[in-house]
């Protein structure tokens, strides 16, 4: 008969150990124990993605705020200044479809991360710039790590809300919207104190780089875990569907970009409204634009993304008509508003259906939209002022009305990604990267 300490030990020796890395808890741990762990591990992933689009927007908006002082700095006139703009999107075409074939073996949360870091980099170089060769390398670096962490962050995101089994993206998006508000903020009051552009670039990448690290390690997913099955890629060349997905990017971020350089110059000048009116116009286009991303999700989970794409395309159409039609200050402001609502949901939608197009692995299919959507935010602004010369603005602006058509008009397209959410109508398995 064994004594009593070795029957203990010959006991405790055949428990199965605990692996410190499984997230699961002991039998003995008790239920509000497990239900804050399990809470926890599917809050981490939520976190940090939020964290990279929020930093993203900051970056943005920081930089575009203080693009004359970066001119000024640089030496350049403002035909110079327009080229070497160009460099961004260069950088960002470039690095956009690299990335989305990097997603599948490196994982998008590592290029999340690697993104988030590029980007930090990235921001200062424009501040040492000292003439037109040395901005345009500057800015092509920037267009390369927005471009990368753009993807990778998308990818991601659509990762996450398909392990959340629900709808997330509007609500990451809406994040990006916030920060690029709150960096375009802190760099006004940044210029107001006569605090130069390289101060304010260092500053704002150091503070994005803290949060960063603080919000984002160790919390973004690993490479090669699974919800669902594997997705393998056996697209060849690019399908219809993703070239009206593409198609849908590029209208609806048209527009954006049409609102975003001529909403107040239309207020101003055709309707003869002033300039804190014309300020206003763009205010009330952005606030709805966050605003409707945050309540996108819910929409989108009760009635699917192929309606209310296609409401959002309506609004938006009749939105910016109601401010081409009125002629007047209030209404148009209202417009904008309408305008800034009724996009709000697209690209999320658009990302969404694009990393769950069959056949394409989901970080391609976001390369493509990224892509597409990114050429026409930079082309639908020199296309209406150049179509401007020969129908004025107000008829150049309805070229943006014609886009919110199309995005109304194609929205079946984003059927593919409607039901992230377990057992919706439009569910397909998912790889988390």
């Amino acid at each position: 008969m064994e004594s009593a300490p070795r029957q203990a030990l010959r006991v405790h020796s055949e428990q199965p150990q605990r692996d410190p890395a499984r997230l699961e808890t002991s039998p003995t741990d008790s239920e509000p124990e497990r239900v804050a762990a399990a809470s926890q591990a599917r809050r981490s992933p939520t976190v940090a993605t939020a964290t990279a689009f929020v930093v993203l927007g900051v970056i943005i908006g920081t930089w575009a705020s203080r693009i004359p002082a970066v001119r000024r700095s640089a030496g350049l006139d403002n035909f110079e200044l327009g080229f070497a703009l160009l460099a961004i999107a260069a950088g960002a075409v470039l690095a956009m479809p690299l990335v989305g074939r990097l997603v599948r073996p490196f994982g998008s949360g590592r290029l999340t991360a690697v993104g988030v870091a590029m980007c930090c980099l990235a921001l200062p170089l424009a501040s040492f710039a000292w003439g037109f060769a040395t901005l345009a390398l500057a800015l092509l670096c920037l267009g390369a790590s927005v471009g990368t962490l753009d993807v990778a962050m998308n990818a991601h995101a659509v990762a996450v809300e398909f392990a959340r089994k629900r709808s997330l993206l509007g609500r990451f998006h809406a994040g990006y919207s916030v920060g690029a508000l709150a960096g375009a903020g802190l760099g006004a009051l940044a210029a107001a104190a006569s605090i130069g552009a390289r101060a304010n670039f260092i500053a704002v990448a150091g503070a994005c780089a803290v949060v960063c690290a603080v919000l984002m390690r160790k919390r973004l997913l690993p490479r090669g875990e699974t919800a669902g099955p594997r997705v393998r890629s056996k697209l060849r060349g690019v399908s219809r569907q993703l070239l009206l997905i593409g198609g849908l990017a590029f209208a609806s971020l048209l527009a954006e970009g049409a609102a975003t350089d001529w909403s107040a110059v239309y207020l101003q000048g055709s309707v003869k409204a002033g300039m804190a009116v014309g300020a206003l116009g763009y205010a009330a286009f952005s606030l709805m634009m966050a605003a409707g991303r945050l309540f996108s999700d819910r929409a989108t989970e009760r009635f699917g993304a192929v309606a209310v794409v296609r409401s959002g395309g309506l609004l938006a159409a009749g939105g910016l008509a109601l401010a081409l039609i009125s002629g007047q200050a209030a209404t148009g402001v209202a417009g904008f508003a309408l305008l800034g609502a009724g996009l709000a949901p697209i690209i999320p939608a658009v990302y969404r259906a694009a990393a769950n197009t069959p056949g394409a692995a989901p970080g391609v299919g976001i390369s493509l939209g990224a892509t597409a959507g990114y050429l026409g935010f930079l082309l639908g602004p020199p296309a209406i002022g150049t179509a401007s010369r020969l129908l004025g603005l107000r008829g150049a602006l309805g070229i943006v009305v014609l886009a919110a058509l199309v995005v109304a008009a194609f929205a079946r397209a984003t059927a593919p990604g409607s039901a992230p959410v377990a057992g919706g109508p439009a569910e397909r398995s998912c790889r988390v990267l």
